[in-house]
């Protein structure tokens, strides 16, 4: 055959099983001069010129390692998911079968970095002009502690010690922006807070983290003290009156992968349980597109000229 024949034909692969395979990311979100933007979950699939369609990805005892890089070579960090199974289904850009079956469906159970039983499922609209797609899934409990690679990266402050009993999360994304909740239901978070750079480093071969120790402690007086005791919230928990479902309002920076789009999203919603009411009140003043957990002034001005029917 030649070329000119594959390209008028649309393969067809019923399953692929990955079993016992581990797979190492990186993303290094470096400032560009001419930045390019990054493709969405969609545009992946979309990407091939030759239409195609999988039926179904099958995941079997796997692990996955995604580092991403900040700006500076501090500041980085892994999200480790080991004991992946679960499947992927209806990966195509055929247009003969998007129009029967429009939407890629995820089914993943995993154990995150290690610890937390957690339970994922995700819908990509193959279709939708804006992009969209959905991930809503738990994560069962877990050493709060093991998650510092990558909090202490978006908050600049080290989780020391803390229990997440449950957490839930329902999120919306398109090419604009994710909306949606997060539920983090969480027992004795201990924090500190940090200056200059914090980093981590990776044993890729086994998948286990280790922490390189650049933390610059701030003042660990009785003020700094009281500062932190004062902004950050020790116990999040149901039937509470402190209780705080998070708000997962990030606006998306096309330059960047969307594994970050996803993260940064879902950092927002579990900033927003653990803040106290002093500190999510003065963090609604002035607020920008690209701060975590913050919506765009505008698009918060157009719903509520919905509430009031203009």
């Amino acid at each position: 055959f030649n070329l000119d024949d594959l390209a008028n034909t649309s393969p067809h692969i019923r399953k692929i099983k990955i079993d016992g395979t581990k797979f190492l990311f990186k993303f290094d979100y470096k400032l560009e001069i001419n930045p390019k933007i990054k493709p969405l979950f969609v545009d992946m699939i979309r990407s091939s010129s030759i239409p195609y369609t999988i039926d179904t990805v099958t995941f079997k005892n796997s692990d996955v390692t995604i580092y991403m890089q900040e700006n500076t070579p501090s500041r980085g960090g892994y999200l480790i998911f080991n004991d992946i199974n679960g499947t992927v289904q209806n990966i195509s850009n055929d247009p003969k079968v998007i129009k029967t079956k429009p939407n890629t469906l995820i089914d993943v159970n995993t154990l995150l970095w290690g610890q937390g039983k957690s339970h994922v499922v995700g819908e990509i609209s193959l279709s939708n002009p804006n992009k969209f797609f959905n991930l809503k899934g738990t994560v069962d409990t877990m050493d709060l502690s093991v998650a510092d690679t990558l909090i202490s990266n978006v908050f600049n402050m080290s989780i020391v010690s803390g229990r997440l009993n449950l957490a839930k999360f329902d999120i919306d994304f398109n090419e604009k922006q994710a909306n949606g909740s997060v539920e983090f239901d969480y027992d004795d978070i201990k924090v500190t807070m940090f200056k200059g750079a914090h980093g981590v480093k990776a044993n890729t071969d086994s998948m286990s983290m280790a922490h390189v120790e650049k933390k610059e402690k701030l003042n660990s007086g009785f003020m700094m003290k009281m500062i932190v005791k004062g902004l950050i919230k020790k116990n999040n928990k149901p039937g509470k009156g402190n209780y705080v479902i998070g708000s997962a309002a990030y606006v998306r920076e096309p330059d960047k992968p969307v594994f970050r789009y996803v993260w940064y999203s879902l950092a927002g919603g579990m900033l927003d349980t653990i803040e106290s009411g002093f500190l999510r009140s003065i963090r609604n003043i002035g607020k920008g597109p690209n701060k975590i957990g913050t919506e765009k002034k505008e698009d918060k001005q157009e719903e509520k000229n919905k509430k009031k029917g203009n």
